[in-house]
């Protein structure tokens, strides 16, 4: 049945308050796209993102996290099991320890098709996805990347489309909040970032939550900013352009 505004209200005093996952950059029960130029260091920021939420810790100083700890599941699709180990680990092979809530793995993505014929990739990837929710109960999904959700390229507008609307579902069913890391084309490092440099259709955009991307500091090849594109749906407008986080 429709409901009056009021009534609306009153069901939304029941539901958990919106707390902040990054600051205001990206919050609890949102879809938050992070994208970034190949080699800047979206998947290890993304990485750190969900080692600090698992901790219950804030990223950085002024990014701050207000939820507990809590389990996260992190795919990683680019990554050997090799590659993983020697990015998280010291020179003499000790492993970094992460928390016990923090999930990291792939998928194979090949025997996952050949097992499942008749479906659409996709529909099979966030089928693979919903059991895995099923089965730890996170509330925080981080994947890397974009591109693995479609056989499509995300500049497809149905394929983007698609993509979009099995978060939102996963979003709404689960009560989770996703991050998603996406790419940008390539382009002068000079130049200003803005929404138009996230790689793939408007509809990426136009339905996150929360836009933001990790740009190259002119201050040196060490440096790197972040920049709010799309202000969370729950937040303010920040850190654009006049105050970046670096």
């Amino acid at each position: 049945m429709l409901r009056t505004a009021n009534q609306r209200n009153e069901d939304a005093k029941n539901l958990p308050d919106i707390q902040k996952l990054l600051g205001e950059i990206w919050q609890s029960g949102e879809v938050a796209l992070m994208f970034a130029d190949t080699g800047i260091g979206k998947s290890i920021a993304g990485v750190q993102v969900g080692d600090c939420l698992s901790r219950g810790k804030s990223f950085a100083q002024y990014i701050k996290n207000e939820c507990e700890p809590c389990t996260t599941l992190y795919y990683d699709w680019e990554l050997s099991d090799r590659q993983f180990f020697k990015r998280y680990s010291d020179e003499n092979g000790k492993p970094y320890t992460f928390s016990d809530n923090f999930f990291v793995d792939n998928v194979d993505f090949a025997d996952l098709y050949s097992k499942n014929p008749g479906k659409s990739f996709t529909e099979i990837l966030f089928g693979k996805i919903r059991n895995d929710i099923k089965e730890i109960n996170p509330r925080v999904i981080i994947i890397d990347n974009i591109t693995y959700l479609h056989t499509q390229t995300t500049q497809d507008q149905q394929a983007s489309l698609e993509i979009m609307r099995y978060l939102t579902e996963l979003k709404k069913e689960f009560n989770l909040s996703i991050l998603v890391l996406a790419h940008t084309p390539k382009k002068s490092e000079n130049t200003l970032i803005t929404i138009s440099d996230l790689s793939g259709s408007k509809h990426l955009s136009n339905f996150a939550d929360s836009v933001f991307c990790i740009g190259k500091s002119c201050k040196g090849s060490n440096h790197r900013y972040i920049k709010q594109i799309k202000p969370s749906r729950s937040g303010e407008m920040i850190y654009d352009s006049h105050n970046v986080i670096e």
